[in-house]
């Protein structure tokens, strides 16, 4: 990872991860447009009402974007 990165990494993907593309690892980096620093940020922007989902990753040296309904 580059050394500048900041997010959140994923330790346990959870039971949809391979469905949308999440791995152990990643880092998520924003959800939803709104940038992530925190666990309980990330939570919270995942839970409740929202429907769709714009997540940053970045996977390595790359970056990806993952876009489903939850």
């Amino acid at each position: 990872l580059p050394l500048e990165t900041n997010g959140v990494v994923v330790v346990d993907a959870g039971p949809f991860s391979q469905r949308v593309g999440l791995r152990r690892g990643d880092v998520i980096v924003s959800v939803n447009e709104v940038e992530v620093t925190h666990t309980d940020e990330a939570e919270m922007l995942l839970g409740g009402k929202v429907r769709r989902i714009h997540m940053l990753l970045q996977r390595g040296d790359r970056r990806i974007v993952l876009r489903f309904r939850v």
